[in-house]
């Protein structure tokens, strides 16, 4: 409850959208924001949206990381930077509108917005993981093949608990968000599309991707790759310096 009041506050949140479930949560808290419930927003009395024209520097989203203080920090980020990522990752992934993207990230990480949007962005199907889904690998392993799911972004440590050959049923594993394992990737890159993903919050989710090529060796490590289209990568001394 602390970590939200700080970043309603920070943010200076003018509008709270929650459950019903979950309303009781803000009563009294947040005075300063209003509060609508999902279940008031979607009925028959609702007024059609106001078209809104944005330009692609116009913030798109703003997200709150841990920080590396502890304190939450804010992080803005701009239409054209999402859809940068997005028109690279049509032909790079690839994906188009016969795929089937899982959503498996929660909200508060950004990885759930690359998530939607490469879905949404392609005309793909969004196949939602609930929590417990999400919380046990046996019964996501499942998921992936009951569901014939296609493109997924998971996290190095948990890929390693999933059944590998349900994971070989997908289209394109990504692997992001900690260091890649180079054994799991070197023994599933035979069996399907492997990517490992890196970039800060602040760079609009992704900003250099690694195509783990089954035919090239692997060393201990796997790279965070090339930085995409219209985005640069500097590596710098322990001085700060190029």
């Amino acid at each position: 409850l602390e970590r939200m009041r700080f970043i309603i506050a920070d943010s200076d949140c003018p509008l709270i959208i929650t459950t019903k479930t979950l309303q009781a949560n803000f009563a009294g808290a947040f005075s300063s924001s209003a509060i609508a419930t999902i279940e008031e927003l979607f009925t028959d009395t609702v007024a059609p949206l106001p078209t809104i024209v944005t330009a692609g520097t116009d913030p798109a989203y703003v997200i709150y990381t841990s920080g590396s203080t502890g304190i939450p920090k804010g992080t803005t980020n701009v239409h054209c930077g999402v859809m940068n990522l997005m028109a690279h990752h049509k032909d790079f992934l690839p994906v188009d509108s016969s795929d089937r993207v899982i959503l498996f990230a929660s909200p508060s990480f950004d990885a759930s917005l690359w998530e939607i949007c490469v879905a949404w962005a392609h005309g793909s199907a969004l196949i939602v993981a609930d929590r417990e889904t999400a919380s046990d690998p046996a019964r996501f392993s499942f998921f992936i093949r009951f569901q014939q799911c296609t493109i997924t972004l998971l996290p190095p440590s948990y890929i390693r608990l999933l059944d590998q050959d349900d994971v070989a049923r997908l289209k394109t594993l990504v692997s992001g968000g900690e260091a890649a394992h180079a054994d799991t990737m070197r023994y599933l890159s035979r069996r399907l599309r492997c990517l490992n993903a890196y970039g800060p919050s602040e760079a609009s989710i992704c900003a250099t991707l690694h195509f783990a090529d089954p035919d090239v060796p692997m060393g201990h490590t796997v790279p965070i790759g090339r930085p995409i289209p219209n985005t640069e990568a500097l590596v710098l001394n322990q001085h700060g310096s190029l």
